[in-house]
């Protein structure tokens, strides 16, 4: 009795609190979130349901019918004065909302993911310390996941706002251009970027559906073991940006991705088999993604291998051939399935450079057959290098893929992205290094539906 009447004293609280004197906004997920609104501005103060999955909006409409847009995040006080508590384990905070208060969310108990806006300016002392390690895959610049567990403050004056003195001309001075001193060059420098830091891999957009039978394979190998195997430049940065545009902009829920750096023979071989897994529990209802980042190689007859970390490119053995690849992917009995390959079988590295001493690659790689309900894109055709985009941090290939993603909100068709990533590639390829990569598609038994396919 003594324990029904706290249950009702602390939800009578909790209503009172954040109920009288708040608005109400239910979103299209279900979920209803308390909100008050201050010189025009609304804070989230609380919401209703055990939703593993929320998706706290940027935006709330009022009673009146007003928009307000939404600043500041409090969820404070039902924990902290009543005991209230969420089950939610994963949370999506959209683009626009400034500010998180501090103790935010000191009653998430189960929170293990967090998708963070890069319009975050604000994050207060202890907001997520919630004694557990929670994992940030989407996070604002000059922001780090170990500081926001260990509940240390992110404010503006924090971030180090490093701008170079202007320099003073002398009005006098005239640039000689056959001056030994001053050369003016008309060769492009080599701008290169930092992981995490460009166009794609900030304000990642919200997609505007949930794809609970989709599920992700990622396999991102940059670093190899074998002294003979160079390592792949951008490739784990491939890979951490395209799961962070599987979860938040194709809205697969985080169990149904996998996402593995520097795999070795073992892994690849484990995760293909979960692959298998799924496909025989849920049947030609599941939609997959495959995506590989890293070496990829041929022999000397033009059959093509992807390459472990544990694997060497001397030695394609320890690699899985295209043919193992396709069929294993061909034979899950999807309703369809898109491989994205970011790889080149041409003996050479993201810069063009050769592997295999006294070896450039060879003048064309073995045709491949697609079976089944698979879109097989790849970074390059034939011989050609797939390149890296060093400016972007990341592969060329990947670099348009995300993009696309970006720009379409994840609402696109196979043709569309086809279509984008050919051609910016092929363009970008000829501006950077003079050389020529042309992403090729292989449409399996979808021949004559794959372009209106989406994702």
């Amino acid at each position: 009795m003594n324990s029904f009447f706290k249950i009702l004293i602390c939800t009578f609280a909790l209503f009172i609190s954040t109920g009288l004197c708040a608005e109400k906004y239910s979103d299209q997920f279900g979920t209803t979130f308390n909100f008050k609104v201050k010189d025009g501005k609304a804070t989230i103060t609380s919401f209703k349901g055990r939703t593993d999955r929320v998706r706290i909006p940027c935006r709330v409409q009022g009673q009146n019918g007003r928009t307000y847009a939404v600043e500041t995040i409090d969820l404070s006080e039902g924990y902290l004065l009543y005991g209230y508590t969420y089950d939610t384990r994963v949370l999506q905070i959209e683009e626009g909302v400034v500010k998180i208060e501090k103790n935010c969310f000191s009653g998430f108990e189960n929170l293990r993911e967090v998708f963070l806006p890069n319009s975050i300016v604000f994050i207060e002392r202890d907001a997520f310390k919630t004694g557990k390690n929670i994992s940030f895959p989407s996070i604002p610049s000059g922001v780090t996941a170990s500081g926001l567990c260990e509940g240390i403050p992110f404010f503006p004056e924090s971030i180090a706002q490093e701008f170079p003195d202007p320099i003073n001309i002398d009005d006098n001075h005239v640039m000689d251009l056959d001056s030994d001193n001053d050369i003016a060059s008309t060769e492009q420098e080599r701008v290169i970027g930092v992981a995490g830091e460009s166009d794609v891999d900030k304000g990642i957009p919200a997609g505007a559906e949930v794809r609970e039978k989709t599920f992700c394979l990622i396999i991102a190998n940059e670093k190899y073991a074998s002294s003979d195997t160079p390592d792949v430049t951008w490739a784990n940065a491939d890979g951490k940006t395209f799961y962070q545009y599987c979860r938040t902009t194709l809205g697969i829920p985080y169990e149904n991705i996998r996402v593995v750096y520097n795999a070795d023979y073992l892994t690849m071989k484990k995760q293909l088999n979960w692959l298998k897994m799924v496909a025989n529990h849920y049947g030609a209802d599941a939609k997959f993604i495959f995506y590989y980042a890293g070496h990829g190689a041929p022999d000397d007859s033009g059959k093509c291998y992807l390459i472990p970390r544990n694997g060497s490119v001397n030695d394609l053995t320890t690699g899985f051939s295209l043919t193992e690849i396709y069929d294993a992917v061909g034979n899950l009995g999807a309703q369809q399935t898109l491989v994205l390959v970011d790889a080149c079988f041409s003996g050479t590295d993201r810069h063009d450079l050769a592997m295999v001493e006294g070896k450039r690659g060879i003048a064309r790689v073995e045709d491949y057959k697609v079976t089944g309900n698979v879109v097989a894109i790849t970074a390059a055709s034939n011989s050609q290098t797939a390149l890296a985009y060093d400016e972007k941090a990341h592969g060329l290939f990947t670099y348009f893929v995300l993009k696309a993603l970006k720009e379409h909100r994840g609402n696109i068709t196979y043709g569309e992205l086809y279509n984008y990533v050919k051609e910016n590639v092929g363009g970008k390829a000829i501006l950077l290094m003079d050389k020529e990569q042309t992403p090729s598609v292989n449409p399996g038994s979808l021949k004559n539906t794959w372009q209106n396919m989406k994702i």
